[in-house]
């Protein structure tokens, strides 16, 4: 809790807005989705000043009843600037599709008679972004992710927290 409101001080005391048009940013983070945790990579290109475009992924490891397993997810994810306060904190809108490949390890069973499965979705949520300056920003989000094909479940959430670096 006190790690948050100094993230909220500090970007609403520092004022350096988004990244420009055309600049390129890596992010890394850790995630806790409902079956576990994962630590993720992304790149991506701010395209206007409301639009983002990334690619990424990561690995996590989950557990579900007495099975445990590790994915490997790959997104592509676009993202709209929804509000804006005094340039320091935006709130945005994202959406986008993923892959998802679940592992299981060391498991024998019959209801789940395949030890890898690749699956394919999509998914959707909000994330807010805290600027320290042109080229630190810090990254909160929660997603709902729906894939089609998936032998634990469709829907997966996942809430997550980066840092942004802009070149």
């Amino acid at each position: 809790m006190r790690l948050a409101l100094v993230f909220v001080i500090l970007s609403t005391t520092l004022s350096f807005g988004q990244s420009l048009k055309g600049s390129r940013y890596v992010q890394g983070g850790i995630g806790f989705r409902d079956v576990g945790l994962n630590g993720f990579l992304y790149g991506g290109q701010t395209i206007s000043q409301l639009i983002k475009l990334e690619y990424g992924g990561g690995i996590g490891f989950g557990k579900v009843a007495d099975i445990n397993y590790k994915y490997v997810f790959a997104d592509v994810i676009s993202s709209l600037t929804l509000r804006e306060v005094r340039r320091a904190m935006s709130v945005n809108g994202v959406g986008g599709i993923s892959l998802n490949t679940d592992i299981i390890n060391g498991f024998e069973s019959v209801s789940y008679d395949k030890k890898v499965s690749l699956n394919y979705g999509m998914l959707a949520g909000l994330s807010g972004e805290f600027y320290v300056d042109r080229n630190v920003t810090f990254v909160l989000s929660a997603q709902g992710r729906y894939y089609f094909r998936n032998e634990f479940g469709n829907w997966r959430y996942q809430v997550g927290a980066a840092v942004r670096f802009t070149f």
